[in-house]
């Protein structure tokens, strides 16, 4: 998901000449010679599935989110490809099943720049024997960026550690700092 892409001019206070913000991958162009910044994470992996009896799932880790500060020059152009959340798992009359990880976000631009911003990993699907079951990880070790590069790792998905606690967890929190 890209929350915002802020384009600051070279004026004294810096101010915000333009704001952009959305669930969908875009190309943005910059207006004037200056900075971009860049605030976007990865998809959060689906959660597992359960059916009924001694099954139990864990829910999705949430991707990864990263800050960034690009210099730019008038017409730099950017493609932002924003990474899916997991898609749900379909559940039958019986059985436990894996969620499904989170796609990456990538930004790319002139002179080379490229930052990848990694998805969170899907729950887990299991049974009472297959205890302790761990949540999602939360999405890190993305690559790239500029020398001003910030991130932060997706929080994790709710873990199960001993039967009678949950038959169910939450996923993961997005770490915005």
């Amino acid at each position: 998901m890209l929350y915002a892409s802020n384009y600051y001019g070279q004026g004294s206070l810096g101010s915000v000449i333009g704001y952009v913000a959305g669930l969908a991958s875009k190309t943005i162009v910059a207006p004037e010679d200056g900075f971009m910044q860049f605030l976007a994470w990865a998809g959060g992996g689906s959660g597992g599935g359960a059916c009924f009896g001694t099954n139990i799932a864990t829910g999705g880790g949430a991707g990864e989110c990263a800050f960034d500060k690009v210099a730019v020059k008038k017409n730099d152009t950017f493609v932002i490809t924003v990474g899916a959340g997991g898609t749900a798992v379909s559940i039958s009359s019986s059985g436990n099943y894996n969620g499904v990880d989170g796609g990456d976000t990538t930004i790319t631009g002139p002179n080379g720049y490229s930052l990848t911003i990694k998805g969170g990993k899907g729950g887990k699907g299991g049974t009472n024997a297959s205890l302790p079951l761990t949540g999602g990880a939360g999405g890190t070790g993305g690559t790239g960026g500029s020398s001003q590069i910030r991130r932060y790792t997706g929080g994790a998905g709710g873990a199960i550690t001993s039967t009678g606690t949950a038959n169910a967890t939450g996923g993961g929190g997005v770490n915005l700092y």
